[in-house]
């Protein structure tokens, strides 16, 4: 919650907190912290497949400079423990660094800030099925058969939704295509294609 709002919530309540007060606080907390997160993301880290992705976040400027935006980072693992990193952009220097001696599979979209990772030779890229549809129904406007054939191929390959109740990320199609083919998430029902 925003320090303006948690400062009206207190005030409604009979307690009068300055915004700077509670900004310290949650510096102080973050501080202490700091070692559980170091050894949740070591332990994410350890695992031999993680997914990762960005999403936006606001940020506020300094003195009330107007506002940017940022980005948070999930890095899971296999056993849906994840840490967040925030960046204050989308710039490959973020996860790079987080991820710059991880040597498992990344199941990621197609960022372009991943590609020294998988370049490297240091992790292995398993790509994204929901990027690859995209593709494959864009691709209707020029073969639309062979555009159907791809969606139903791929539909095929994965269960109806991407989280199974219960199911270990061992027993999802993109685990199963990581062990296959190590450099992406092949469609491995789909040989035989023209």
């Amino acid at each position: 919650m925003p320090y303006h709002r948690l400062q009206q919530k207190y005030a409604g309540e009979g307690l009068s907190l300055s915004r700077s007060v509670l900004c310290e606080g949650a510096h102080r907390c973050a501080d202490l912290l700091a070692p559980i997160v170091e050894q949740m993301k070591r332990d994410v880290l350890a695992q031999d497949m993680l997914h990762t992705d960005d999403t936006t976040i606001t940020i506020q400027k300094h003195n009330h400079a107007g506002r940017q935006t940022g980005r948070a980072w999930i890095y899971l693992d296999q056993e849906d423990r994840h840490v967040y990193e925030m960046t204050a952009d989308r710039s490959r220097a973020g996860p790079e660094e987080v991820l710059k001696d991880y040597r498992g599979y990344i199941h990621a979209d197609a960022y372009p800030g991943y590609n020294a990772l998988f370049d490297s030779g240091g992790a292995t890229e398993v790509a994204c099925w929901a990027h690859v549809r995209r593709y494959f129904v864009e691709a209707q406007s020029s073969d639309p058969e062979l555009s159907a054939e791809a969606v139903r191929r791929r539909a095929s390959c994965t269960p109806s939704s991407p989280w199974p109740s219960g199911a270990s990320w061992t027993r999802t199609p993109c685990a199963r295509c990581a062990r296959n083919s190590p450099r992406r998430c092949s469609p491995h029902c789909a040989t035989g294609w023209p």
